[in-house]
């Protein structure tokens, strides 16, 4: 390397070893407890080959010796891994998404636990993004955000809990699997971030090359069909890939009915929505009292949606007969007497003859006048267009 090239890297690192930071911040430690810093310090003193380190040894390369205040900060502040490249491979919500649940995915496989939590109303906080009640809507909206990292092998598998936040509305805990990417990144993390010396020696003239990366492995399928409706409703893609297998559709059709309808009617009977499901298919529960299948439902509501129709057109159709009755009295009773008395000979003379031969015959007055009424309430009704009745 040129003089001049050394010379411009001392001054860099002299730069910004000298660069102060003035911090009044609160963050939380890895032991959950929150701390306030309130300081003015600097990261780092260099020391260049040559020169003595603080504990009276000679460097044989550069050393960055961490001040006291940066060195408290690394070591007590709440930390874990973020793959960048990966980061800005994903759409806003995503990249929140690994900001946010890869503490928890971290402290999963720090613990040695088989798989890491995260409340959904909680989520919803810190994205910031819509919250759901309904467990379709919020699924829907999840799954756009769990994709990709199901896709790159992040994440296993995700499940769904029923459970209930502090205010008595209905929530999900999230439940996921870390998967193999999640893995080495934590392998990665905790050998970077294990017992840190005080100095740190750079090899700025002979930089190690970087490892090749390891392929990532190859994304799991998407469920379709039977098996992504399970998947919908929280039962993990490999015991829906078995329910499927094993059993006949129509038993996993009706149990799927069954938990869509207690899901609606009853959200806070079941507390894990996929596994109840699949034990219900597992052993072929039967329905719940009250329960009404979709055929029935659907057979129901035809019949009273038929009756609703009979019953309207039966009243419309009274309302007409009435209203052709009113506009006939109403017609005869503004004719003058003598105007009266010929419709009554037209609607005689008009009528059939049977119709008439009945009248001739007819002895007593109060049959007459029945007659009579009817055979003008036809000549009327001719007259003014009417339908004439039965």
């Amino acid at each position: 390397m040129a003089c001049g090239g050394l010379n411009s890297v001392k001054r860099a690192l002299l730069q910004n070893a000298f660069a102060a930071i003035t911090a009044k911040i609160k963050y939380r430690s890895h032991d959950g407890r929150e701390v306030e810093l309130d300081a003015n310090f600097t990261r780092y003193e260099v020391h260049f080959a040559g020169e003595r380190l603080p504990d009276g040894r000679e460097a044989d390369a550069v050393y960055l010796v961490l001040g006291a205040t940066y060195r408290r900060i690394l070591d007590t502040a709440l930390t874990r891994p973020l793959n960048y490249a990966y980061l800005q491979d994903l759409a806003p919500l995503a990249q929140r998404w690994y900001e946010v649940a890869s503490y928890r995915v971290y402290a999963a496989l720090k613990h040695h636990w088989p798989r890491a939590r995260l409340g959904y109303a909680e989520f919803c906080v810190y994205a910031p993004q819509t919250r759901y009640m309904g467990f379709g809507p919020m699924r829907k909206q999840m799954a756009k955000l769990h994709a990709p990292h199901l896709r790159s092998g992040y994440l296993a598998g995700v499940e769904f809990e029923a459970t209930i936040d502090r205010d008595g509305r209905l929530d999900w805990a999230m439940i996921y699997t870390p998967g193999p990417k999640a893995q080495a990144e934590f392998q990665a993390f905790t050998r970077k971030g294990g017992p840190v010396p005080r100095d740190i020696k750079l090899a700025l003239f002979e930089p190690k090359p970087e490892p090749e990366p390891k392929p990532e492995p190859e994304p799991a399928p998407e469920p379709m069909g039977l098996e992504k409706e399970l998947v919908d409703r929280g039962v993990t893609g490999s015991v829906a890939a078995e329910l499927v297998r094993d059993f006949p559709e129509d038993r996993i059709r009706r149990q799927v009915e069954v938990m869509d309808w207690l899901r609606e009617t009853k959200p806070k009977r079941i507390k894990d929505l996929g596994a109840y499901l699949a034990q219900a298919i597992r052993e072929d529960y039967a329905a719940p009292a009250g329960f009404e299948g979709r055929a029935e439902r659907t057979a129901r509501e035809t019949a009273e949606r038929a009756a609703l129709d009979r019953e309207v057109e039966a009243r419309q159709a009274t309302a007409r007969a009435q209203a052709e009755r009113d506009r006939v009295r109403a017609y005869w009773e503004a004719l003058p007497p003598e105007r009266r008395a010929a419709l009554d000979a037209e609607a005689l003379a008009g009528a059939d003859p049977a119709d008439r031969a009945a009248y001739a015959a007819a002895t007593a007055p109060p049959v007459r006048r029945l007659l009579q009424a009817g055979l003008r309430d036809a000549h009327l009704r001719r007259l003014l267009g009417l339908p004439t009745a039965d």
